[in-house]
């Protein structure tokens, strides 16, 4: 009995044990850290979006890579990876740098080094090779291709976070970053979660919340502007504003004599180098509107530009052409940039009602660079009531049809033409019905009677 309790309690603790046990597998997670960078703000051309480095793209353009451009004036340290939910244990590490450029992008002199994050400190890592081996240069010839990767892998660690770590390099001293991964050990059965991608669709529909209740307040003070989306003649602009001409219809517009909001406008700064016009406008896409005002509110100014120099006008497109409206906003006419100081002013078309299918201000940019800037245009007015078909005029009655005069033939009488006489067949005789195949009793007596006479007669004579 001792040794069959014994044998089950063997078994229980084996059943147990392979219970809990897991194979593990090697996977990349670096969906669910956090990205960090040295630098959180930086300056240069590159994506500003530190998420940039786990999004899966290898390589591209500046907008593909994160960089730690900040303007510095001594040389200086920058480090970028992740920080992580839960320890990991942690066996490579891979970089995608960026673009190179010709003051900087990259480590020099082979200072980076992996770090990692244990009990809540940096630590840098030992053990570790690169594969292909990192550049020990200062100039960006010496760094190769740009977007080119290397895999740093080690001894397995267990720790709570992971990062490069170096001299950055070039004259303007930055690195620059288009992905890393992060190759951990977890369960065969595991699954990468994205905790970020969540966040974003969160915020996704809680601003949708948001805009369409901006939307309703503007229509109910009314606002048109909100229905439509905005356009220009300059859509591909090259300074540090708003690339994207939706920030005119977004109401959030920047105060007059503000500075340093460049991302809340729209500028057409493309480094012109002659006077050219400027126009931004709305859209009716084919629907009537009664407008009544239009709200230009400006950006900000610059030295080089952001205005009009020879004043605004205001144009209504109808039946596909655009025509000048009679209105005025009182806006500077100069080509003077002291003249329309401070930026941030607000410029209000008044006028009577005009049915249009779109509107729109244009004007001649100014300054040296000849540009404009705008934060927000706005318009007032509502849907053109449609017209009720016209009714077609009534037709005098036509006088009704006599109906034509009835003709009555008379009948045509005609003789049936005479059938054919048949011979008239003989009736058919009827059957004789046929005696039953029986023999009558009573006269095979008589018979028999008549011969028994017969045979005495004949008896009498003989004698």
């Amino acid at each position: 009995m001792k040794k069959l309790s014994l044998i089950l309690s063997c078994i229980l603790l084996l059943s147990a044990a392979l219970a809990v046990s897991v194979s593990a597998a090697d996977m990349f997670v670096e969906k669910e850290l956090t990205p960090i960078v040295s630098v959180e703000e930086p300056k240069g051309g590159g994506n500003h979006d530190i998420y940039v480095i786990n999004d899966g793209v290898f390589e591209g353009t500046d907008k593909e890579q994160y960089d730690t451009y900040c303007a510095r004036s001594e040389p200086g340290e920058d480090f970028i990876g992740y920080t992580f939910p839960k320890p990991y244990t942690v066996k490579a590490f891979e970089f995608t740098e960026g673009n190179h450029f010709w003051d900087g992008g990259w480590f020099e002199m082979g200072t980076n080094r992996i770090e990692i994050l244990k009990n809540g400190e940096w630590t840098q890592l030992d053990g570790v090779s690169c594969d292909p081996e990192y550049p020990a240069g200062l100039f960006q010839d010496d760094f190769g291709d740009p977007f080119e990767t290397f895999t740093f892998t080690f001894d397995p660690v267990e720790c709570d976070g992971i990062r490069i770590a170096g001299m950055a390099g070039g004259q303007a001293s930055f690195i620059s970053c288009a992905e890393i991964r992060v190759l951990a050990e977890v369960p065969d059965d595991y699954v990468v979660s994205d905790p970020h991608e969540e966040a974003l669709r969160l915020e996704a529909e809680a601003k949708a919340v948001e805009e369409a209740a901006k939307t309703e307040a503007d229509l109910a003070a009314g606002y048109i502007t909100r229905l439509f989306t905005p356009s220009t003649n300059i859509d591909e602009p090259k300074g540090g504003g708003n690339h994207d001409i939706n920030v005119i219809n977004d109401l959030d517009w920047i105060d007059e004599g503000e500075e340093g909001v460049d991302k809340r406008q729209y500028d057409t700064y493309i480094a012109a180098t002659e006077p050219h016009e400027v126009w931004y406008a709305y859209d009716f896409g084919g629907e009537t509107y009664n407008v009544t005002s239009v709200e230009y509110y400006e950006g900000m100014l610059f030295w080089d530009g952001g205005y009009f120099s020879d004043g605004l006008k205001l144009e209504a497109l109808k039946n596909g052409e655009w025509v000048a409206v009679d209105a005025d906003s009182g806006y500077p006419v100069s080509a003077n940039s002291e003249d329309h100081e401070p930026g941030g002013q607000v410029w209000t078309f008044n006028f009577d009602p005009v049915a249009c299918e779109g509107i729109r201000i244009i004007g001649t940019a100014g300054g040296e660079h000849y540009f404009t800037s705008i934060s927000e245009l706005r318009i007032k007015g509502e849907k053109a009531a449609e017209e009720a078909p016209a009714a077609e005029p009534e037709q005098p009655e036509e006088p009704a049809e006599q109906p034509e005069e009835t003709v009555v033939e008379e009948p045509v009488t005609t003789q049936p033409e005479p059938a054919e006489e048949t011979p008239a067949q003989p009736e058919a005789a009827p059957e004789k019905e046929k005696s039953p195949n029986t023999f009558d009793p009573a006269i095979l007596a008589a018979v028999t009677a008549i011969l028994s006479l017969g045979g005495i007669c004949l008896g009498k004579r003989k004698h």
